[in-house]
């Protein structure tokens, strides 16, 4: 980016025109409406909800064009609808006035924090009325549409940019899925003879591995942690793996007795066998000593070659979902002796340990690539979430010509 946010700045003092200005004197937070899913009627009109637009109807609520607020669930969070949309009842809706130029306000809402203003403890959303109190600073119409058209184009670019780069991330990550699934099916040697697995989720495998059942080297092991719970530190399972996780935080659900948790040693592989379709990991092998939910199933591998190896055949699995043949009931749960009874194939012990060194090296070097763009990502939306903090609150001279 070729522009500075701190480059030409210039002080609120010296110009009288902007005034600090409530916004329940800038703009109506108008209360979206119910409607739920089975009653919407084929049409064109985007429905909102609080985190986006979630579907389509026959007819509007809102003017055209319109800004949408979450006011529950994603609440604050700020979205511009360039038609009439209809904004459901998790929303607020602000329609154009001649008070002010929507697209400024639109960009001057993300300066205010609303996704910090809750009241509520139960089920956290804003509150209009401390919404109305936020302050915001309001420059003459004419140059609140200078700033609109200058952020309309610089964020159009930034967002471009994000968007390539998230692409790149979403290849990376499918070349890394795509190399351990080939790597722990198919083994490294593209001339080694296949033959058929008999094993749905892998129906074909070097014909020189062994297929054996899960319980030929995993152990289920469960030991309640009761009163050593202050002992423990708590793990949570993760794309990232095993991890600590931050008590402190309010995601997620907490056991009222912490006692209940079970046990979790180093090498330990931990399984998730219910909304199996919906979890986002349900396999680790972990690297820490701790304990985790009573409702996820531990397993015991005697051999750390073996347990590593199984860890990135069942992420091969998981990642694409593969074990639907096994799910039973509406909450797609695996029942823990059809998996132990369920066959892997499994390469000889040097063979294995070749493709556990190679798939490491390689999905390590992909990992830090995707990491290091992530970066660059979330520095991008740093940068643009500054220069429309600068932009809006006088900060920032606004160029009159071509930006």
């Amino acid at each position: 980016m070729s522009h500075s946010v701190s480059a030409r700045a210039q002080s609120r003092d010296e110009n009288a025109s902007w005034q600090p200005t409530r916004l329940k004197f800038v703009a109506t937070l108008h209360y979206g409406d119910s409607l739920a899913s089975d009653e919407r009627e084929d049409g064109e009109v985007p429905v909102f909800g609080s985190n986006g637009q979630i579907g389509t109807h026959s007819r509007a609520n809102t003017g055209c064009p319109t800004i949408i607020v979450g006011r529950k669930g994603s609440f604050g969070k700020i979205q511009y609808a360039t038609s009439s949309a209809f904004a459901i009842d998790t929303t607020y809706f602000i329609n154009a006035t001649k008070k002010s130029c929507l697209r400024w306000l639109y960009y001057h809402l993300q300066t205010l924090g609303l996704d910090t203003i809750s009241q509520d403890t139960g089920v956290p959303g804003l509150s209009r009325e401390l919404a109305y109190e936020s302050v915001l600073l309001v420059p003459p119409i004419e140059t609140q549409q200078l700033i609109a058209d200058f952020l309309d184009k610089k964020a159009a670019a930034i967002d471009a940019l994000i968007a390539r780069k998230e692409r790149l991330i979403e290849l990376l990550q499918e070349k890394r899925q795509a190399f351990v699934a080939h790597a722990t099916t198919k083994g490294l040697d593209p001339r080694a003879p296949m033959a058929a697995s008999g094993i749905p989720w892998c129906p074909a495998v070097p014909e020189h591995w062994s297929l054996l059942p899960n319980k030929t080297f995993l152990q289920i092991r469960k030991t309640l942690v009761a009163g050593r719970h202050r002992d423990y530190q708590l793990l949570s399972l993760t794309k990232r793996g095993i991890v600590v996780r931050d008590v402190e935080s309010r995601m997620g659900k907490h056991l009222v007795n912490q006692g209940a948790n079970q046990e979790v040693c180093e090498g330990d592989l931990v399984f998730c066998f219910f909304d199996v379709e919906e979890t986002p990991r349900t396999v680790g092998l972990s690297r820490l000593s701790g304990m985790i939910s009573p409702d996820y199933t531990v397993l015991r591998c005697r051999d750390p070659l073996t347990a590593q190896y199984i860890e990135l055949f069942y992420i091969a699995i998981d990642d694409r979902k593969l074990l639907r043949p096994l799910y039973t009931g509406l909450r797609k749960r695996i029942s823990k002796s059809e998996f132990l009874s369920s066959k892997v194939p499994i390469p000889p012990r040097e063979e294995m340990e070749r493709i556990v060194t190679q798939v490491n090296c390689v999905t390590g070097s992909l990992s830090r690539l995707i990491d290091a763009i992530a970066l660059q990502v979330d520095r991008l939306r740093e940068y643009r979430q500054a220069l429309i903090t600068e932009a809006v609150t006088g900060r920032l001279n606004i160029p009159t010509g071509p930006v």
